[in-house]
């Protein structure tokens, strides 16, 4: 019948750590089958054999048929080592948006990378990835490295990163239009995950209230700035113009002699803080008819055309009292119309 004879099948010969290695003993000779198959520590096991090595050795096995007749055979199995993985991040919390700068520590010796940051974002397959967090939460960071034998590392680092919430910062204000003559502004705070405010007015002022109200020194367009701030300091702003608006004054005379003595000899009208657009101003007789009108106003001078008491023909009106209608927008563009009576005198 001969000797027992065994030969060992492993495959694969080179693992990563944590992978399986299947045994297959080729058993022949002496008696015949069934042979009995010991391991190497003495067990006895079944055809094929699966084994978990954690460093590299030589793994055998002993083959016996009936009568106690026996043969071994073994192989090499080589555990490649893992690479080296290792993470550190230059900011671990902060407010939204955050950006990080992660880093690996080892040296780079052919390894390639994988990072998760987390978020559910795109993976980065860089060595040293920056990454921006753009919602609140906590989240872990998994950095898996394969080395140039396929071996890999997964390393998770739970909590790593903590990004805090912003808030929002709105504002409202009343009133919309804002005189000279009233110049106080109240306003509202619609800010949202906020604990603490600065106001910055646009003229040297400010205040740490949630809803002040401010008195503007003069007409003029102030930048009003809302600075909003969480517990953790995470800050957002909100900004908006208020137009002062100088508030318009109007003057006309009650009367009038234009007899060429240089002295009172036209009718016009004075006005402080009204726009050149859509003004007119009109003189009636006492039928009602217009007897004198003009659509000029000179900013310059504030004042409009001037009438010299002429009528159609260049007569100059009798002596008697005669209505005027103005019409005109302020700086607001709101309209006005302001009327009243003129006497010629002589």
């Amino acid at each position: 019948s001969g000797p027992v004879h065994v030969d060992l099948i492993a495959n694969p010969t080179k693992i990563c750590p944590g992978e399986v290695v299947l045994l297959t003993p080729v058993i022949y000779g002496g008696l015949g089958a069934p042979y009995i198959i010991y391991n190497q520590n003495g067990d006895v096991v079944t055809n094929p054999i699966y084994i978990y090595p954690n460093h590299t050795g030589y793994y055998w096995i002993k083959g016996e048929d009936a009568c106690g007749a026996w043969d071994s055979a073994g192989v090499t199995i080589t555990v490649l080592p893992l690479p080296p993985a290792g993470a550190l991040a230059d900011t671990v919390q902060g407010c939204m948006p955050l950006t990080v700068n992660f880093i690996e520590v080892n040296p780079d010796s052919g390894r390639s990378f994988v990072w998760d940051f987390g978020d559910h974002s795109n993976l980065s397959l860089a060595k040293n990835p920056t990454h921006t967090y753009t919602y609140a939460g906590t989240f872990n960071v998994t950095l898996t490295v394969t080395s140039p034998n396929g071996c890999k590392t997964v390393n998770t680092y739970n909590n790593m990163i903590t990004v805090w919430p912003a808030p929002n910062a709105q504002f409202i204000w009343n009133p919309e239009f804002v005189s000279e003559v009233k110049p106080i502004v109240d306003f509202t705070n619609l800010s949202t995950l906020a604990e603490t405010y600065r106001w910055i007015f646009g003229d040297g002022d400010s205040t740490n209230l949630m809803n002040p109200s401010h008195r503007f020194p003069h007409s003029g367009n102030y930048e009003v700035l809302l600075l909003a701030y969480t517990d953790k300091g995470c800050v957002d702003s909100a900004k908006a113009i208020i137009k002062v608006l100088e508030e318009y004054t109007f003057y006309a005379p009650t009367g009038f002699s234009p007899n060429n003595d240089g002295v009172n000899d036209y009718f016009f009208i004075m006005a402080h803080s009204i726009v050149e657009e859509d003004f007119k101003i009109e003189v009636y007789d006492r039928w009602g008819e217009i007897i004198w009108s003009s659509n000029k106003f000179d900013k310059e001078t504030e004042s409009s055309d001037k009438w010299d008491g002429s009528v159609k023909g260049g007569k100059i009106a009798p002596v008697g009292t005669y209505t005027w209608r103005v019409l005109f927008r302020d700086s607001h563009y709101r309209l006005h119309e302001e009327t009243g009576a003129i006497n010629i005198i002589r």
